[in-house]
This record gives C-alpha cells, sequence and structure tokens, in this order.
C-alpha cells in the first residue's frame, strides 16, 4: 500500500473533509497487537476523539498516570464518487508514537507527534471494483518513556497524555492538490508604507502523468474586499511535487496586525485544470514586522511594544489535553481579559486552534518544540529536526507567531547549530530562540550567540548582570515568579503572589533592552486587570489591611463604608490600614489615556444558592466545542458568597457530558467561584437539551439548559 507521512496543517476545502469524531473504539493495554484484536473483544469501549487515556489519572491525588499502550478502531464506508481520488486520514495529534493499519496491513508509523500526520491512499485502495465497501482503521498510540521521542524523559514537568487527542479527519482530494505545508506567503514591507505578498503555492500530484496546474489567487483585505489578485502555471510530475512563487500587490499602507489592532487578511488559492476548477486553499496571515532587538527590546512594525503574558500548557481537569478545537480559544481570551498580549507555548506545539484564536485576538507567540532540559544523542536530536521543520511547516503562516523555540533549559551547540539551519530554510522571516536558566552556561557552552532572542527563566536579580556578559543579546523573560501553589480565596497566598510579580515587574521595568516577559505558570492577577475589589483583591474578615491591585498609573481613591480613605498612587499594589474591617468599598482610579477604572465590593452574607452561567449560548451535536460553565455561590442579596468553600454536585441529561475534576460529577467551588467544562453527548438526538443540574446540601440548587445543534 502506498503511503506518505507528513506533519498536519490547515484543511483544504471543507467540502473534501469529513471529521473522524465520533464511533470509535478503544482499549488500553491491549494483549496483542491491535490490528489482531477480534471486534467481539469485550475490553473495547466506545470513545469520541479527541481522546486521552489520562484524562482523569493526571488530576487525581495518586503519584504517577498511564503511561501504557492503547489500541482505537474504527469502522468506515467508502463511495464510489472516490474513484480517481486519494485519500488522505489526516491526525492533528497522537501522543507519543503512533502505528496505523489498514484492514491489517501497517500504514507507517509516526514518533513524537504534536504536530501531526497523516497518510495517503489511493481511493482504488478502498474500493471493490469502483464499488463502495467497508474499510477497517486500527491506530496504536504508546506513550511511554523513549528517548527518540521528544521531549526524551519520562518525567518532565508537564504530562504527556497518551491518545488520539486532537481532531482526525479524512480528506479526498484530487490528485493534483495543493500541499498546505507547503504553500505560505511572505509578506515583506517595500517602502513608504507599500507591502508586497508573495505566497508560495506547493502543490503534489498523485496521478500517474505529468499535469499542468494554473493556479488563480486572491488576498482579501480585513473588510473581505479583494485588494490583490495573481496568477501562475506550473508544471507537475507524476508523483512529484512542484512549487510557484506568485507575488500579490503592491499594496499601498494596508492594514497592519497588532494586538491592538489584530487586522486579518486572507490569501485565497484556486487550482485549475482547463476550465474545470479543482483544489482550493484558504488561510489567514497579518502583514507587520516583529523582531527582538538588543537595546529596544521586542519591536513589532518599527515600535517597541512591552510584552505581558503567560505560559500556556494544552489541558483542562477532566479533559487532559483532549480539548475540542472550538475550546481551545478558551485561553486566548482568558490572556486578553488579563490584559495580556503574549503567550509562550510551553513546552510544545499547540493546537492550529490556539494558534488561530491568537490570529485573531491579538496575542503574540512564542512557539517551541517539545523539550525539557534534557539534550538526548543522535535520537533525540534527529527528533528535534523532524519536529522543528514540522512546526515551522505548520505554523508559519500564523502571524501572531514571531519566534521558533529550539529548547526550555537545555543547551547544544550541534543541535542548535541544525536547528537554526532548519529554520531558516523553513521560514526566514523569524528568528529562533530558546529559554535558559543559567545564562552563565549559555555563555560557557556558546550557545547564546546561536539565538536570535533567549528567554530568562527567573533570577530577575541577575538580569543586568546578563546582558553586561553578552551585550549584543536580545532577551525577553521567557518564566517568572512560579507560585503554582497559590489558591483562590487564600489571602495571604495571593497576597504574596502580587506581591512577587510586583517585585519581579519593578526589575523588568528598569531594563528598557528586554523584550517582554510571561508569567509561570499563567494567573488571574489583577496586576494585568483594571482595579478590582474583591474577589479581585480579597479581604479577609476581621483585616484591617485593604490591600487593591491595579495597573493603573495614576491615583487610586478608597472609600470604605461612605468615607473617604484618601488617595494612594505609585505601585500596582497599593494597601490602606482601617480601625475596622469594612463593609463596603468603593474604589476609583485613573489611568492612561484618561480612562477611570471602578470597583465595588460589599461583604457577603451566606452563600445561599449555586447558579450555573454559560459562555456559550448552545452546544455542537458534533462535539467540536464545548462550554465552559462557571458555578457561582451567591448569598441572599445575589453577591458572590467569597467565604463559601466546598463542592457542588453537577448531574446532566443523557444529551450532554460534563468533564470534571476526578470525572465523578464533583466540581470545587474556591471562594465562591468553580467552573467545569460540558459537550454535547455523542449520538445525542437532533434538537436535543442538555439539562445540567448543580446542587449541594444547604444550598438551593441551579438548573441550566443548553440547545444543541
Amino acid at each position: 500500500m502506498g503511503l506518505a507521512l507528513a506533519a498536519a496543517s490547515p484543511a483544504h476545502a471543507e467540502a473534501t473533509r469529513r471529521p473522524l469524531t465520533d464511533g470509535w473504539r478503544f482499549q488500553l493495554g491491549p494483549r496483542r497487537s491491535c490490528e489482531a484484536i477480534t471486534n467481539d473483544d469485550a475490553r473495547w469501549q466506545s470513545v469520541r476523539l479527541p481522546h486521552t487515556w489520562n484524562d482523569l489519572d493526571t488530576f487525581d491525588d495518586h503519584v504517577g498516570y498511564a503511561r501504557d499502550r492503547g489500541c482505537y478502531r474504527l469502522e468506515l464506508e467508502s463511495r464510489a464518487d472516490w474513484a480517481g481520488k486519494l485519500v488522505r486520514l489526516r491526525f492533528l495529534g497522537a501522543y507519543a508514537s503512533a502505528r496505523v493499519w489498514l484492514d491489517g496491513h501497517e500504514l507507517g508509523r509516526f514518533d513524537g507527534d504534536f504536530t501531526g500526520f497523516h497518510a495517503d491512499l489511493r481511493a482504488e485502495q478502498l474500493l471493490d471494483a469502483g464499488r463502495a465497501r467497508s474499510f477497517r482503521l486500527d491506530v496504536e498510540v504508546d506513550n511511554r518513556a523513549s528517548k527518540r521521542v521528544l521531549p526524551g524523559r519520562p518525567d518532565p514537568d508537564y504530562n504527556l497524555y497518551g491518545g488520539l487527542y486532537r481532531e482526525a479527519y479524512l480528506e479526498v482530494l484530487d490528485p493534483l492538490h495543493v500541499e498546505p505545508e507547503a504553500t505560505f506567503a511572505r509578506p515583506a514591507p517595500m517602502n513608504e508604507g507599500v507591502w508586497l505578498v508573495p505566497v508560495t503555492v506547493g502543490l503534489s500530484n498523485a496521478g500517474a502523468a505529468p499535469a499542468t496546474a494554473e493556479l488563480e489567487l486572491d488576498l482579501a483585505a480585513p473588510d473581505g474586499g479583494v485588494v490583490a489578485r495573481g496568477a501562475g502555471r506550473v508544471e507537475v510530475p507524476a508523483g512529484g511535487s512542484a512549487r510557484a512563487v506568485i507575488d500579490l500587490g503592491p499594496l499601498d499602507r494596508p492594514a497592519l496586525w497588532s494586538p491592538a489592532v489584530p487586522a486579518l487578511h486572507e490569501v485565497r488559492v484556486r487550482l485549475r485544470r482547463g476550465v474545470a476548477l479543482g483544489d482550493e486553499h484558504r488561510f489567514a496571515i497579518g502583514l507587520r514586522t516583529a523582531r527582538f532587538d538588543a537595546e529596544r527590546g521586542f519591536l513589532l512594525n518599527g515600535a517597541p511594544l512591552a510584552l505581558r503574558g503567560g505560559n500556556r500548557h494544552q489541558d483542562f481537569p477532566g479533559m487532559g489535553s483532549a480539548m475540542p478545537a472550538g475550546f481551545q480559544e478558551l485561553d486566548a481570551r482568558v490572556l486578553k481579559a488579563m490584559g495580556a498580549n503574549f503567550v509562550r507555548t510551553s513546552h510544545y506545539p499547540q493546537h492550529p486552534a490556539f494558534l488561530d484564536a491568537c490570529d485573531r485576538l491579538g496575542v503574540v507567540v512564542f512557539e517551541e518544540i517539545a523539550t525539557w532540559k534534557t539534550v538526548g544523542g543522535s535520537g533525540f536530536q534527529d527528533a528535534a529536526a523532524r519536529m522543528m521543520r514540522a512546526m515551522i511547516e505548520r505554523d508559519r503562516n500564523h502571524p501572531s507567531i514571531v519566534l521558533w523555540g529550539m529548547m526550555n533549559e537545555g543547551r547544544s551547540v550541534e543541535m542548535f547549530e541544525r536547528l537554526k539551519k532548519i529554520a531558516s530554510d523553513a521560514d526566514p522571516t523569524r528568528g529562533v530562540g530558546y529559554a535558559e536558566h543559567r545564562f552563565e552556561r549559555a555563555l560557557s557552552h556558546k550557545t547564546a550567540p546561536l539565538a536570535d532572542a533567549i528567554g530568562l527563566n527567573y533570577r530577575p536579580e541577575k538580569y543586568a548582570e546578563f546582558k553586561k556578559a553578552f551585550p549584543g543579546g536580545a532577551f525577553f523573560v521567557s518564566e517568572h515568579t512560579n507560585r503554582s501553589h497559590t489558591t483562590r480565596g487564600d489571602l495571604a497566598a495571593e497576597l504574596i503572589q502580587v506581591r512577587d510579580i510586583d517585585a519581579d515587574l519593578s526589575h523588568y521595568q528598569a531594563l528598557p533592552w528586554l523584550g517582554g516577559h510571561v508569567l509561570s505558570p499563567p494567573v488571574t492577577s489583577e496586576a494585568f486587570a483594571t482595579t478590582k475589589a474583591p474577589g479581585g483583591a480579597p479581604i479577609a474578615a476581621g483585616s484591617v489591611v485593604v490591600p487593591i491591585a491595579t495597573n493603573c498609573t495614576g491615583p487610586v481613591s478608597l472609600v470604605a463604608d461612605g468615607q473617604d480613605r484618601g488617595t494612594k498612587h505609585g505601585k500596582s499594589l497599593l494597601e490602606w490600614t482601617l480601625a475596622a474591617a469594612p463593609s463596603r468599598l468603593d474604589v476609583r482610579a485613573e489611568c492612561a489615556g484618561g480612562s477611570v477604572a471602578e470597583a465595588h465590593w460589599e461583604k457577603p452574607g451566606a452563600g445561599v444558592r449555586v447558579v450555573l452561567t454559560s459562555d456559550l449560548p448552545d452546544l455542537p451535536r458534533d462535539g467540536s466545542n464545548a462550554a465552559l460553565v462557571s458555578v457561582r455561590v451567591e448569598d441572599a442579596a445575589g453577591r458572590l458568597a467569597s467565604d463559601w468553600s466546598g463542592e457542588v454536585i453537577v448531574t446532566t441529561t443523557r444529551a450532554g457530558r460534563a468533564f470534571t475534576m476526578g470525572g465523578r460529577g464533583r466540581v470545587p467551588v474556591i471562594a465562591g467561584q468553580g467552573a467545569f467544562a460540558l459537550e454535547s453527548a455523542a449520538g445525542a438526538p437532533r434538537d436535543a437539551s442538555v439539562r445540567v443540574i448543580a446542587t449541594q446540601g444547604g444550598l438551593a440548587a441551579a438548573n441550566l439548559v443548553l440547545p444543541t445543534r
């Protein structure tokens, strides 16, 4: 059987794509090879993709989680109209090693998958003399540690979730088609606000004869209007590939992409053979320049931009890493709501849908391959090279990405030189960097000069010393202020966290050459938000110290129980000393640009009821998105009962599925707040509604009803 394995990427025209979401069977720890297991084996269970077998055991109280083999099986039907086509099985993620069989015949193996892979088949292999037939797909996934699979060690500081943890698709393509991984734009400024957009179109020909591809390209502005057109013609050999470079433009003063105005253009590629319209491929781009400068920090479109944000891991309680595409946007929205504009995909390439959200919302991205401190031998370095190439080919059209990451807290001249060459060949528009915890070693190991920008992890008191030792280097902070055990509602811990952030910020703000910084892990600290009173700035009963956190630089005034308590300014964390604990606070702050932020807090009464709210108005039946359901305990006046902590039990009707910590419907509520994810169940009937009931002894129960669509 013919096969091609390559990195995954955004889809071709949606009409050619079929999601492989439902109908899968799964078993963990098989006694036999996956393709040899009979269909009537009692160990099979029904699952839906995305799926991981570590959705619960990475969040329980036991040490360790399942590192094993898992088998997935799907029965499919081909179609007679596939004749003469290319059928592509695409998997967006399958950690760590995957083997694929079709009707018992092995198609191939892929190791270390954070970027995806695909298997290509001639449609005739799935037909019976031109007629439709059933066929069986088996996928074995193994998340046991291997030195040849990144991160190359069994115990990094992140979970190695096993399974088909991202979406899978079946795509039906013409033999002559556009290859998304090989199709990209490199927008470039010319002079006086004029831009040119050269587009490289990659083509493959799975046919038995050479083919002529006629290309038509459009470039649409953010408002949808076409602002440039181009055309080209290229010969593609039988069973081979070719590329064409077509310039779109010039564009006079186009809208530029930035966190403040994330303007996206769209490239539309149409392929013709004579008068017949063939494959079509669309992708978003952004026009912008970005680089890290040794003296001025990070420059976007020629101007310094202070980067502020967080590190992101791709998991959620009850789901593990198997979050549907629509749910990936959630963290990007959280970052924007914090006032942040920067994210590091620590420590591996993440879902394309998350990067799409960063493009749309205006979040700058530092994306890195899957490493953590260890630099292994030749097998490890070969895997790092494969992942670097696959990551860049998959993601180089995202304007949000400004730097490719080679390593986290490890160093190797040999490997870095190899990775830098791969990055330069695949994407000369961006630099490479890595995260360094011991910068002294970067100098002694001679890896510092190989990075276009160096991420510093912690130790901010040393940064001026590092800059003096390496004056030509460009720096940013890739991790800082890690207080992972802070719990909402713990006044002492929250104040320590905010004070630590404040102290670190004071170091950074004195260093204009520092490109930006990201917290690890990301926290919803009010140091990134507008002025807030509790629950933003918490107050304990009987306390006489009132802390207020703000990012406003102007005067901040406090009124407590109707009495003016004075004005302070100059710090992100301010404190007032009162004679007695207040019942009401009113805060007013003057912010940049003349805006004003206000916050109000009243001492809550005892919790009397549970309230549920959803961030989605309905649930897609295909499982492409999940709702974030917020749990809130309120007092009789409808205020947050911030003194209440405990567990709420949630149950759903059969049309829905709740993802909760430990999988038993128990949602931790701390300082009056909690959350869980909600998805439509596989096979939910059309027009069904999902009802959720949240109960807790002593509190009035909550009901939430979401329709499915």
